[in-house]
């Protein structure tokens, strides 16, 4: 096959020194960990319990968006928000037009996941790339969907996202929301909560999922009052400033099994 595994001796194993403290430490070490464990459970089920609440809360105000079964006003997406495409033509950046640092973000599929923006991977082109592509440059207020591979995720670029210059990769679109008719918040709540039933209508057994703007033309989204929208959007912000601070209390249960770990284990 071209080359081979390799395998550690059975007798090589028989003299490697394995530490065996007596039991009372054994139990100690098991306890200690098995509680860090238990806690980190606990704050992700936190997190989750959070997120159904955000659901639920949505529910009671404006009903299921797939049913709709308030009969709120419904309208495609294309009446209260521009779907705006990335630069796809010959100037699109290739390999050698990305660099680790740069002037303008160049968004990849690894930046936009499921609970929004992820920034440890980035890729950047110069000022001079940028200048040449036409569309998918991001204002703030903008929300990114990604439209390929993995459809759906969503990410809100607000102030407190660090970069000032960000432009989409064609695997996504930005949508730019007509504030006058719908909430940002309250559309992306409304999104992920569409989101299985929009994937069952687009599934056409490719191997790579997509969803064309023709089909989010066809989106239904319902649009109740803008004051409703901005109540809601309030208690999703008080949500999150809870999830925030259990994530961070999960963190640092991490970092603390970590060093115990190292403590226990070497």
């Amino acid at each position: 096959m071209g080359g081979s595994l390799t395998r550690a001796q059975p007798k090589q194993i028989r003299r490697y020194p394995v530490p065996v403290p007596d039991k009372e430490e054994q139990h100690f070490v098991v306890r200690n960990l098995a509680l860090l464990d238990h806690l980190i459970s606990l704050r992700h089920r936190q997190a989750e319990k959070l997120d159904e609440l955000v659901k639920a809360r949505f529910v009671e105000m404006f009903g299921d968006p797939v049913l709709n079964c308030l009969h709120t006003e419904a309208c495609p997406m294309t009446e209260i928000c521009q779907i705006i495409d990335g630069d796809r033509g010959k100037n699109y950046p290739k390999a050698e037009d990305f660099f680790d640092k740069g002037d303008c973000l160049f968004l990849n599929a690894k930046n936009v996941t499921k609970a929004g923006f992820d920034f440890e991977e980035c890729m950047f082109i110069t000022k001079d790339k940028d200048k040449v592509l036409r569309k998918g440059k991001l204002q703030r207020g903008d929300i990114i969907l990604t439209t390929r591979g993995t459809i759906g995720n969503l990410a809100f670029y607000t102030d407190d996202v660090p970069y000032s210059d960000i432009r989409i990769n064609s695997g996504m679109v930005i949508l730019r929301m007509n504030s006058k008719y719908i909430n940002p918040i309250y559309f992306i709540e409304q999104f992920k909560m569409q989101l299985e039933n929009i994937k069952r209508k687009i599934a056409n057994g490719t191997a790579q999922p997509q969803l064309p703007i023709s089909t989010m033309n066809k989106i239904k989204v319902i649009v109740p009052d803008i004051r409703l929208q901005a109540n809601f959007a309030n208690f999703v912000h008080e949500v999150d400033c809870e999830k925030e601070r259990i994530q961070r209390s999960a963190a640092l249960l991490e970092t603390l099994k970590r060093s115990l770990m190292q403590q226990y284990f070497g």
